[in-house]
């Protein structure tokens, strides 16, 4: 099948929320974005569609000691990001004040969503450098934003590391180390399943601080592989050990990296000791990518089951005609619709806290003229920004996951070969119920600001948003029967027996 363009639901989101942002209206969108977006296609087309099924069979491989990808990927990723006189899409996402366009989030959506729509990995492998201009942003400061940004701009890669062997979703249990000594910090530990590992050239580390032997909270630092050993031996400070096998992104390297790094004090991102809360508690950027990948590799499965459906026949007509399968894709399109919403809502939302914006109307305070104190918010509520991106995250993560599932079930057996290209989607979108937090971790943070989120002023926002204890949850064991008998409604009475009771559950 041909890949399309842009399309119309994103012209029409982007139409509908673009114009709700500071600064942004219908001729920035047309004048400066659509073309940003009309490169990113066209490389797609002619670098990347038709050598992706090739990259994912070849896989990145790790040999001795360096990251080698498949022939062409990085080509895609230097046209990308790296051509002087081409896209150079980093400075897209660079401030204006730092010679970048600083296209806001809301429109960042959308290209990651057209990347990965191509090939989640390369989207994964561009991605990460987004995440390192976002928190730079946070807190610059005229050493990082004068060396990285320069960096970034000219398509340097980054990576995030946070992940460690006994630190999954809980980072407050890190270990890894640092230490203040003279002007540098020395940074030990190891950190797992770091995308990019063995190629990015420098990256996001998040490590425990340490004050004459006590722990002081935690930094977060820009680190580069460059940066000298600890050890004075002339090693390197930043080591990648091996990369994982993995069931899908096969083209995007994922490794342990060992850190034993001189790292100078100017490269603390924010205040030392507040790593954790200053940045990683704002780092929504991340989560909101995966909320637009999940709809890329949904929409991409939707449109390969309703292609093949039309073509494939089966008792002289096409499947798609059988109830089974066009009730099937009939659901797929509905969601889809509002897996999109739930993206570009949680892109408008981080995109007016960024502006410093408010964004309930039932937030606005009015002076004595009645008009709105657009500013009378310090910062913007991250309890706001935390419910809206983490709902479209899960719901999107989820959802998208038994689109792509029944999109492979419409291909019947043909649906397995690597021939159909759906089961590389499937493989590929495993990752997104889990990275930037699982799903049940998502659950976890709805209900912590669910309240607050909807709180109708700000006294009563800050407090709710501050609260930090909540009572355990109730232990309710996942009910898979409902799952299934909502799947298959007509299958209800083929589970019962005489007595209308389940005949399949052990009795006492």
């Amino acid at each position: 099948m041909t890949y399309p363009g842009m399309k119309q639901h994103q012209k029409d989101l982007l139409m509908e929320y673009g114009p709700r942002l500071k600064d942004i209206d219908e001729s920035y969108i047309k004048d400066l974005y659509y073309p940003i977006l009309d490169q990113v296609y066209g490389i797609m087309e002619d670098k990347v569609a038709p050598y992706v099924k090739k990259w994912d069979e070849e896989g990145a491989k790790f040999v001795n000691g360096k990251v080698q990808f498949p022939q062409g990927v990085l080509e895609a990723y230097n046209a990308l990001v790296r051509d002087k006189s081409g896209l150079r899409l980093f400075e897209a996402f660079l401030p204006e004040e730092y010679d970048g366009v600083g296209l806001p989030p809301l429109m960042a959506g959308v290209i990651m969503e057209t990347i990965a729509s191509y090939d989640l990995s390369l989207q994964v492998t561009i991605g990460l450098s987004t995440t390192l201009i976002e928190a730079i942003g946070l807190y610059p400061t005229p050493e990082l934003t004068g060396k990285y940004f320069p960096m970034l701009q000219e398509g340097a890669a980054g990576y995030v590391g946070f992940t460690e062997p006994d630190a999954g979703s809980n980072l407050k249990n890190l270990k890894a180390t640092s230490t203040l000594d003279g002007d540098d910090y020395v940074v030990k530990g190891t950190k797992i399943w770091i995308s990019n590992a063995g190629y990015a050239d420098l990256g996001l580390v998040l490590a425990r601080n340490i004050v004459d032997g006590k722990d002081e909270g935690m930094n977060a630092f820009i680190i580069e592989n460059s940066m000298p050993n600890a050890d004075g031996n002339g090693g390197p400070g930043v080591v990648c050990s091996r990369l994982e096998e993995k069931i899908g992104l096969h083209s995007s390297s994922t490794g342990v990296l060992e850190f034993n790094v001189r790292v100078p004090k100017e490269n603390v991102i924010g205040q030392v000791g507040k790593g954790y809360q200053r940045i990683l508690e704002r780092l929504m950027g991340m989560r909101m990518g995966v909320a637009f990948q999940s709809i890329a590799l949904a929409d991409r499965a939707y449109e390969l089951a309703k292609a093949y459906g039309e073509e494939r026949h089966q008792f002289n007509k096409p499947i798609a005609s059988f109830p089974g399968v066009a009730n099937k894709l009939t659901g797929m399109e509905k969601e889809l619709m509002r897996m999109r919403r739930l993206g570009f809502e949680a892109s408008y939302v981080l995109s007016r806290s960024q502006q410093k914006l408010t964004v309930n109307p039932n937030y606005l305070k009015v002076d004595a003229d009645g008009q709105a104190m657009l500013d009378s918010f310090p910062l913007y509520s991250a309890a706001v920004v935390a419910f809206t991106v983490s709902r479209a995250k899960m719901y999107n993560s989820e959802v998208g996951w038994i689109i792509t599932d029944d999109a492979l079930q419409i291909f019947g057996g043909n649906g397995l070969a690597k021939e159909y290209n759906v089961e590389r989607l499937l493989r590929d979108f495993r990752v997104l119920r889990i990275y930037e937090g699982t799903s049940e971790i998502q659950e976890g943070i709805l209900d912590r600001t669910k309240a607050a989120a909807k709180a109708k002023d700000l006294d009563s926002l800050m407090a709710l948003a501050e609260q930090t204890g909540r009572p355990e949850p109730e232990f309710k064991p996942l009910d898979y029967n409902k799952i299934f008998f909502t799947r298959f409604p007509k299958s209800v009475d083929a589970f019962k027996d005489e007595n209308n009771e389940d005949f399949y559950l052990y009795k006492n």
